[in-house]
């Protein structure tokens, strides 16, 4: 029989409309024959790479795949090749929001127009299918045999936990198939278990983040919702009594006057305050860590910590925790409050926290320690400390990036006392009963409220912005109008309400996209992380770098025109990885922990980080990697004949023979060489005749053996 076929061209134009079908379960027995042209022009295909990319029915999870695709060589030329689909395509009842074709070559990439795949669900099984159904057992028994098999060598740990699973349900059908009266709801029951362990194997978690210096925390507790605390944001509240030395990873608060020792967190008083607003009513626990040194003379139970804000008011106190008498000194030690919003904070804005002393004797002096893990979380208890992964540098998400379909010409920051705070068209008219997400992050005086409009009448009114728990200055709003303006369909109107008290607002950026969940406001995820269960662990996750960050900062720059077909390469390695669950089967990588990269003297960390190097090791082999940016210790990279001997390496890091990469730096139209001899030393090379500012080591990595 021969094989669906299939046209399509990279212009976008419809061709002849097409439909996929398919059925859950089914596994490389669906292949097509496609024709691909450019503008009705067949289009030659040779030495390039071609890809299936798909979104299937739940908008979560996208299929990438090259494997599928068999070509004779000589159809290549007139744009035709056969794909087969896999099992992945199939793991899904509903129909693909999006389905296409890649092609890459040379550096660039073109897709094609899209067309449909269906995916039916599986028939109900009924009294009279009893064999059928021990036949579908004994089918999903030799898959998992198989799957294990693969699995238990290689990969410790998650996969134990489903072998457990699998062996107690095989235990039970096996019990309900010999029973002399078959309960056939039992064996369908089973056999729908069964098959759920089986799409556990069969399908990767993916989540993206911007970093992935995730540290060696403990993330097996509560999100925190808690802003980045660092030596920008602790401050004395009263400089005559309390002196206050940042000291990178806490700070040291001293009394030097009568009075009491008063100091904020999280705040630059009294103009910036970055913790965000909590809801009324609902608990939360705060966690600061104090250290109380030797030389503090004053009454330990008089010292304290605190949550603050104000509103329409003055100010409120949110919670206060007194430090218990017996706390040691000279260690840090985690001080906690639990407590819920109170009503008063219903209108309220500028919140903080705050540690400091009262009613003690004004003559006390000496040092206490405030340490930068501050943990604010939901509950009523003190979970362990972790980074808060909402806000930068990380931005996690478990969704793509949405597209931002505001009027990209606009100028921010947005500077105004005008009732109308923003007026644009978008890049396309709103859709009545489509529902949008809107992301701001602005700033009002606290009397106002942000309210949403297409036009600015009641009519067209979509909600009001409300704050995101732990992103400061953040609002959101998610809609779905029901009446678009026929005079301005594209119109986004946002306002600043009463009008009786406008004040001073300030719009860093906005964003709206489609659908009910918000995504970051950045333009492309610099990592993606696949695992095998769903899990608010970074760590749980294998982590590299996204294709979308690689085209959009490598493939594209004319210094590295010579290494296209390498990056090519790694683009298309990296979109097998996120859809190709045989990658994980057959490979154990076990994440190696970063460690700080020495470097000669002159040199220093560039864009504000850390360098760092570590050691993965994949089947048994290791390769090295590194992060961060390297920079003089003038800030700058110049230009020169010689390479920048930035670093000697240990022992252990030393490569066979000489390995070269290229590294970004802050200019997208220059990039830097990196290279590593045999004798260990690290250079970075910049002869572009520009002086750039830092070069990123984050692209560069080897095998040690």
């Amino acid at each position: 029989m021969s094989n669906r076929s299939i046209n399509l061209d990279f212009s976008k134009t419809p061709v002849a409309p097409v439909i996929i079908y398919g059925r859950v379960g089914d596994n490389g027995l669906q292949t097509i024959t496609v024709h691909l042209s450019n503008f009705n022009e067949p289009m030659d295909l040779r030495d390039g790479v071609l890809a299936f990319e798909g979104l299937i029915s739940d908008g979560q999870k996208k299929i990438i795949d090259s494997e599928g695709i068999t070509a004779d060589p000589e159809k290549l030329i007139e744009g035709t090749f056969e794909y087969t689909f896999p099992s992945a395509a199939f793991s899904m009842e509903g129909i693909y929001k999006r389905a296409y074709f890649s092609f890459q070559k040379e550096g660039k990439r073109n897709t094609t127009g899209d067309f449909k795949i269906i995916v039916l669900g599986n028939t109900d099984i009924d009294v009279e299918e009893a064999e059928s159904i021990i036949t579908e057992y004994n089918k999903l028994i030799d898959q998992l045999n198989e799957l294990y098999t693969q699995t238990t060598e290689k990969v410790t740990g998650e996969y134990e936990q489903f072998h457990q699973q699998v062996t107690e349900s095989v235990t039970e059908i096996n019990e309900l198939i010999n029973n002399t009266k078959i309960d056939l709801q039992g064996l369908k029951d089973k056999v729908a278990e069964l098959k759920h362990i089986v799409e556990n194997l069969e399908n990767l978690s993916v989540v993206y983040s911007d970093s992935i210096n995730f540290g060696n925390y403990d993330y097996s507790g509560n999100p925190n919702i808690a802003p980045l605390i660092n030596d920008n944001n602790v401050m004395s509240l009263l400089n005559t009594v309390t002196k206050v030395t940042p000291k990178g990873t806490y700070a040291t608060a001293e009394k030097i006057a009568d009075g009491d020792l008063s100091v904020g967190v999280g705040m630059i008083p009294w103009s910036r305050y970055d913790f965000t607003p909590l809801t009324v009513g609902k608990q939360y626990t705060l966690t600061i860590p104090i250290r109380i040194n030797e030389d503090y003379t004053g009454d330990i139970s008089k010292l304290y910590i605190r949550l603050r804000c104000s509103n329409e008011d003055g100010g409120v106190l949110v919670s206060t925790k007194l430090i218990p008498t017996n706390t040691s000194k000279a260690e840090f030690v985690n001080i906690s409050t639990t407590f819920t919003v109170p009503s008063t904070v219903k209108k309220s804005n500028n919140w903080y926290c705050q540690v400091g002393s009262y009613g003690d004797s004004v003559d006390t002096r000496g040092t206490v320690d405030i340490g930068y893990e501050v943990k604010l979380e939901e509950g009523s208890t003190a979970t362990p400390y972790q980074p808060n992964l909402l806000d930068a540098p990380y931005y996690l998400s478990k969704t793509p990036l949405g597209e931002n379909i505001a009027d990209p010409a606009v100028q921010f920051p947005i500077k105004t006392s005008a009732y109308n705070v923003y007026q644009k068209d978008m890049k396309e008219p709103f859709t009545a009963g489509q529902t949008y997400t809107l992301t701001i992050k602005a700033t009002k005086a606290s009397t106002q409220t942000f309210m949403v409009y297409n036009e600015g009448i009641g009519d067209f009114y979509y909600g009001n912005l409300k704050t995101i728990e732990g992103l400061s200055d953040m609002w959101l709003l998610t809609f779905t109008p029901q009446k678009v303006s026929a005079t301005f369909p594209k119109r986004l109107t946002i306002i600043q309400y009463p009008q009786s008290t406008l004040g001073a607002c300030q719009i860093d950026w906005l964003k709206i996209e489609k659908g009910d969940t918000r995504t970051p406001n950045i333009q492309q995820y610099k990592y993606f992380g696949t695992g095998i269960k769903d899990s608010d662990d970074p760590n749980d996750f294998v982590w590299d770098l996204t294709p979308e960050y690689i085209e959009a900062n490598f493939a594209k720059e004319t210094d590295v025109k010579t290494n296209t077909n390498n990056i090519k390469m790694l683009i298309d390695d990296l979109r097998v990885v996120t859809a190709n669950v045989a990658w994980m089967k057959n490979n154990t990588y076990v994440l190696g922990k970063w460690q700080d990269l020495p470097l000669a003297g002159g040199y220093q960390g560039g864009d504000g980080t850390i360098p760092k190097y570590r050691i993965d090791t994949i089947d048994g082999h290791k390769k090295l990697s590194f992060s961060g940016a390297v920079t003089t210790t003038n800030n700058t990279l110049p230009s020169q004949s010689q390479q920048h001997a930035i670093s000697t390496l240990p022992k252990e890091l030393i490569p066979s023979d000489t390995k070269m990469g290229i590294g970004p730096t802050n200019l997208l139209s220059t990039s830097c060489r990196i290279a590593v001899t045999s004798a260990g030393n690290l250079y970075v090379g910049n002869d572009s005749g520009k002086d750039v500012k830092y070069c990123y080591l984050d692209t560069f990595s080897y095998w040690l053996d």
